[in-house]
């Protein structure tokens, strides 16, 4: 890092942001980009960070978004879906939309640019697990009121990041935007 870790923490992210949503676009850079940021880690763990707190941050929001995706591409839903939310970027209740749209506004650019490819992964998975239930005519251990319930959890997931696409400064790209609420509305 050569003595100056607030500059390798910025670079680090830019090259992060550029690269995380894409698992099986990139390939060896990716894989790169990763074996580094993890040797930053272990380097930074356990030591003073002389860094901008907001710089260091980003970084282990963008680190922790790299994994996210890493497991959404293996179709490890459960692992992602609970990432995700540890990472409070996104509602997945209706009442944190206001929340979380507030806490966007301070994100880093590095990380919102990446929200729409966040949106798309976490509705991808949503949608797969209320497609799942609603295919299931017998779920082992769920009775019909179980499911019912849990298909309305899950829809209101869908709604809620629905409604945070639409309430955030930030333009989500039509396609996008048109794929969120196509599956919000394939779960009613």
């Amino acid at each position: 890092m050569g003595g100056n870790l607030e500059r390798a923490l910025c670079l680090m992210s830019t090259s992060l942001a550029q690269v995380i949503s894409r698992p099986h676009e990139i390939g060896a850079l990716r894989s790169r980009l990763r074996t580094h940021a993890q040797g930053m880690l272990l380097r930074m763990r356990g030591n003073t960070v002389s860094a901008d707190p907001a710089t260091v941050r980003t970084f282990h929001i963008l680190v922790d978004l790299f994994e996210f995706f890493d497991a959404f591409a293996a179709q490890q839903y459960s692992t992602a879906l609970e990432m995700i939310q540890r990472s409070e970027l996104i509602p997945l209740t209706l009442s944190q939309v206001e929340e979380k749209v507030a806490k966007f506004k301070k994100l880093d650019e590095r990380i919102t640019r990446n929200i729409p490819d966040i949106l798309y992964a976490t509705m991808t998975m949503i949608y797969a697990q209320f497609k799942k239930l609603k295919d299931e005519e017998t779920l082992p251990g769920l009775s019909t009121d179980e499911a019912n319930k849990k298909r309305q959890f899950l829809k209101e997931r869908g709604r809620a990041l629905t409604s945070f696409s639409g309430s955030i400064p930030f333009r989500i790209p039509g396609d996008i935007n048109r794929k969120l609420v196509q599956m919000e509305i394939h779960m009613h």
